[in-house]
């Protein structure tokens, strides 16, 4: 997976319906910039112009140009993958997990 995501230039995730993506997190460990629809929690994790760009589901034509935009503009490219990395480290790592976790576990613990 990271030889495939480091011969990406754009990381698209075209779905329908989602929950969550396992690959979003990758992505932004491999510092890509991302494409995606806005569907299920996705807008949670990519935040539209900043750690990403979200398109709506089932819109070819905007997936397109989400893609080209990303692809013709290598600043914002770069920008929107380094900010997509830092959300990673920052909110998606095990160390952000478990800091937000344990809490949780030590105050069922205590009931």
């Amino acid at each position: 997976m990271g030889a495939l995501l480091a011969r990406s230039s754009v990381i698209l995730l075209p779905y329908l319906e989602a929950t969550q993506s396992g690959v979003i997190p990758l992505a932004y460990g491999a510092e890509r910039p991302v494409v995606a629809t806005s569907v299920g929690a996705i807008p949670e994790i990519v935040e539209n112009g900043r750690t990403g760009l979200l398109v709506p589901p089932g819109d070819a034509s905007a997936l397109a140009a989400g893609t080209i935009r990303l692809l013709g503009d290598q600043e914002l490219a770069k920008r929107v993958a380094a900010a997509g990395r830092k959300y990673a480290e920052e909110h998606l790592s095990w160390e952000a997990v478990a800091e937000a976790t344990v809490p949780v576990y030590e105050e069922i613990a205590a009931l």
